[in-house]
């Protein structure tokens, strides 16, 4: 624990702690002084804090529970979303317990250990996000444009190495944060006044380009090339598959296989494109509830204005929205996943959920079935690629 006697020095560092006041600038006379009972945040943030932790702890939950229990972990980008939702967890059991009483106490009540792993866990939780996000935007790619299909097993391995690294990068948060003795009070803080004025800008810096800047620039890069592959080729494809099937071989029974097969093409496509669109969706949440909370600390460390109401309520906002990303993947994930949906509906419903298809469904399945191994034994038969 660190005494400082500099108080005005301490202000500007303890002013980006989210419960401290600094509505007034960085007057001396406040330092230390957080939220009161009557300042509307010292209320509503708990409470908004209490509703993410229980949609999101339920959500994640659920979302494991189906992924287990329905033996989904057989598929790669199963594995990716179980990982996305163990990091959500992580987020929200570890970290926003710490987080969610800030704005009500007046100073950190769970000593330097509670300080320290609620920072790790932050840096943590989000490089994991990141990472994940940002490999499955590759493997959307690998499957639609280059027809490539990761292993259950190669995904396990990068998913270890996503904890591995990500671990290594949140040890400088850390090593970092310790409590901070203020007029006779315990802050959190993730920067030791030691450390100097330039550590606190280059960490910020390095996070808005390692968690926002270089993960988007890669994943806009591969959505591009997958857009530009449908476009061009997709339609082209089934178009000579059919003329294909269609000049070739049996007539009749060729003819049948190859419109089936364009069914079957049509529909594969369409679950790539879902596919796709769902991770562009977890994307767009990331941004969204992450990009304010990184546009106040660039300001806050980079430009030298008064802290006035305006950051105050940007401050908090922000902080809010970076703890409410981990609770809306889930709900994005049910939103679009047909399968998911109709088994949380089973159970907030109490109707008992069935793992199969109507028959209307099941036929459709069935004859995808029949002409995928029809296809496959045309093309063993004759050598040729229907």
């Amino acid at each position: 624990m660190e005494d400082i006697e500099d108080v005005f020095e301490a202000k500007k560092q303890v002013c980006n702690i989210t419960f401290v006041n600094c509505s007034d600038g960085l007057a001396p006379a406040d330092v230390g002084i957080g939220a009161s009972a009557d300042r509307p945040e010292a209320v509503a943030v708990p409470v908004t804090f209490a509703i993410i932790f229980i949609v999101g702890l339920i959500g994640n939950g659920i979302m494991l529970f189906y992924i287990l229990a329905k033996k989904r972990l057989k598929f790669s980008h199963t594995l990716y979303i179980a990982n996305l939702a163990i990091a959500d967890l992580v987020m929200i059991a570890v970290s926003m317990p710490f987080a969610s009483v800030i704005y009500t106490f007046k100073e950190w009540p769970y000593g330097e250990v509670g300080c320290k792993l609620n920072e790790f866990a932050q840096t943590l939780s989000t490089f994991v996000l990141v990472m994940t996000l940002t490999i499955l935007s590759i493997e959307r790619y690998n499957i639609i444009v280059s027809n490539i299909h990761r292993t259950r097993k190669m995904a396990a391995i990068l998913i270890s190495c996503m904890w591995i690294v990500s671990c290594l990068l949140a040890l400088p948060d850390l090593i970092s944060s310790r409590l901070l003795k203020v007029m006779g009070m315990n802050i959190c803080i993730l920067y030791p006044m030691a450390w100097g004025p330039v550590y606190p800008r280059v960490h910020t810096a390095l996070k808005f380009v390692l968690l926002l800047v270089l993960p988007l620039f890669i994943i806009a890069i591969f959505y591009i090339l997958i857009a530009v592959k449908m476009y061009t080729t997709s339609s082209k494809r089934i178009s000579l598959q059919e003329s294909h099937l269609l000049t070739n071989g049996d007539q009749n029974q060729i003819g049948k296989i190859g419109s089936e097969e364009v069914q079957y093409q049509l529909k594969s496509i369409q679950k790539r494109k879902r596919l796709a669109i769902l991770v562009i969706l977890l994307v767009l949440v990331f941004v969204y509830c992450w990009l304010p909370r990184h546009i106040y600390l660039l300001w806050f460390h980079f430009d030298q204005a008064l802290y006035n109401f305006f950051w105050h309520v940007f401050k908090i906002v922000s902080y809010c929205l970076m703890f409410l990303n981990s609770a809306i993947n889930p709900l994005v994930y049910y939103f679009w996943d047909k399968k998911y949906r109709i088994f949380i509906n089973s159970i907030f419903c109490c109707k008992r959920y069935r793992n199969t298809y109507s028959d209307s469904e099941l036929a459709v399945t069935n004859n995808d079935v029949t002409v995928a191994m029809t296809v496959f034994t045309h093309e063993t038969e004759t050598g040729q690629t229907i």
